[in-house]
């Protein structure tokens, strides 16, 4: 199934600067891991992300700048669109054996991790 994704969420992704609303990186974030992300997720996977959006749509821009960001998010909106449909392949492309909660021991997180349902590892 195919979902339309606003493009300044997939800007947003492949440059690391917001530009739009975040729902909009979570949707791009959420596809391609074919789970929900968690915020913390965003920033775990942010360098595949980008090499993945950018493989398959390589002229997405891959920087951006606080007096930039605008521009850029205009000049390709206007070429490509408001929204964008992901190509298939993408759909889960990110897909691995973490939960949320190893992405975030991962990261180094040192305090306690009370998960509320689940079946997670508690240690």
């Amino acid at each position: 199934m195919t979902e339309a994704i606003e493009t300044h969420g997939v800007l947003s992704a492949t440059t690391g600067i917001l530009m739009g609303d975040i729902g909009a990186v979570y949707a791009v974030a959420s596809y391609l891991l074919d789970r929900p992300a968690y915020t913390h997720e965003l920033a775990f996977y942010a360098d595949r992300m980008r090499r993945a959006l950018t493989a398959v749509y390589p002229d997405l821009p891959i920087e951006a700048t606080a007096g930039s960001w605008q521009q850029i998010r205009d000049d390709y909106v206007e070429r490509h669109g408001a929204t964008m449909i992901l190509d298939p392949a993408l759909k889960g492309v990110l897909a691995d054996d973490k939960d949320p909660i190893t992405t975030l021991r991962e990261m180094g997180f040192a305090g306690g991790i009370l998960a509320i349902g689940g079946d997670h590892d508690k240690s």
